[in-house]
């Protein structure tokens, strides 16, 4: 049975991650998979702590990206180093369970298959902030499989209905395809050799871009595998939970008009989206906070229930913010290509 198992390769980015690399190595070396069938490669991406120091205590190759700044650059550079025939992905803030790669590549062989998805699960919330984002849910397997353009809040769904506004209905992309997420997922390498590795460019939202196009350009699909685990980190604090709603709002416009079917109007779609729901979010979710002690009558609430509406407002501002951010960058992007 060993000799069935593929040879994999297991690419690691890393930026600054002395507090988290330590147990994710851990992990990684405690792999219930054939020693002689994986390699581990870490992509050191420009840290100025002792991360690498950290590494090369351990029996992996360090390897680094030093002229861009990129978790994506990183993950190319591993692919450029890798010599399995499958390659793996998980982040330097994770933890992977022991029967991870075996469970997420039990079916490696079925030709239908060119990425597993696995299922990336938090860790026991340990302040508010953590708790807040596990219960938001965004890593969750099921939001994997959502539509990604979803009009998913009633801010989007009322500007969904407005002809002028309504962006979601110009993208190139089929209703059912699985939006892929970088931190716990595997391709096999003759799938990313044929479409290409992660756009460098971007600081977020490549991961879900390489897999539209291995969904959209070969005949190729990703498998969903919920039993092979890898824990994720919460944002532990107010700025890194802000500033990852501003990412992933960057991230949604500049795939918006990267899949849309004409840019430039998209462009000024989701500014005017974006700006609306900047002067709308602030009433409403400020009314979710007035009714809350109705809500709590009867009940014994806890912290949560009383800071979800704040913490939400702020994360709603931020996304839209970041949305418009990615629409000025991804116009910028435009207009240098047709240079």
């Amino acid at each position: 049975m060993v000799n069935d198992w593929p040879f994999v390769s297991i690419i690691v980015p890393v930026y600054n991650g002395r507090r988290t690399i330590d147990a994710l190595l851990t992990s990684l070396l405690a792999l219930d998979y054939p020693a002689d069938r994986h390699e581990i490669l870490i992509v050191d991406n420009k840290s100025t702590d002792d991360t690498r120091e950290r590494i090369q205590r351990y029996p992996v190759t360090l390897l680094e990206e030093t002229e861009i700044q990129s978790s994506y650059a990183a993950r190319n550079r591993g692919i450029e180093a890798a010599k399995g025939e499958i390659l793996a992905f998980t982040d330097a803030d994770c933890v992977v369970e022991p029967t991870w790669l075996k469970r997420l590549l039990v079916e490696h062989e079925n030709p239908r298959w060119g990425g597993f998805l696995g299922n990336l699960k938090p860790f026991p919330p340990g302040n508010l902030i953590e708790h807040y984002y596990a219960h938001v849910g965004i890593l969750n397997l099921e939001h994997r499989q959502k539509p990604y353009f979803l009009a998913d809040s009633v801010g989007e769904r009322f500007c969904s209905r407005i002809p002028i506004l309504d962006y979601r209905t110009r993208m190139l992309l089929p209703d059912h395809i699985v939006n892929i997420i970088a931190g716990n997922v595997a391709f096999k390498r003759i799938a990313l050799e044929r479409i290409g590795y992660f756009d460098q460019r971007t600081t977020t939202g490549g991961d879900a871009d390489l897999g539209w196009r291995l969904q959209t350009q070969t005949g190729w699909q990703i498998a969903i595998v919920p039993e092979a685990i890898v824990y994720h980190r919460n944002q532990n604090n107010l700025t890194n939970l802000v500033s990852v709603y501003r990412r992933y709002g960057h991230s949604y416009a500049m795939l918006a008009l990267k899949y849309g079917d004409d840019p430039e109007r998209i462009a000024w779609q989701l500014m005017a989206e974006s700006l609306l729901l900047m002067v709308l979010t602030v009433p409403s979710h400020l009314l979710r906070i007035l009714v809350r002690p109705l809500k709590a009558i009867g009940r014994k609430p806890d912290i949560l229930f009383w800071s979800e509406p704040i913490l939400a407002l702020l994360c709603a501002l931020y996304y839209r913010y970041g949305k418009l951010e990615g629409v000025r960058r991804g116009c910028r992007w435009m207009e240098r290509s047709e240079a």
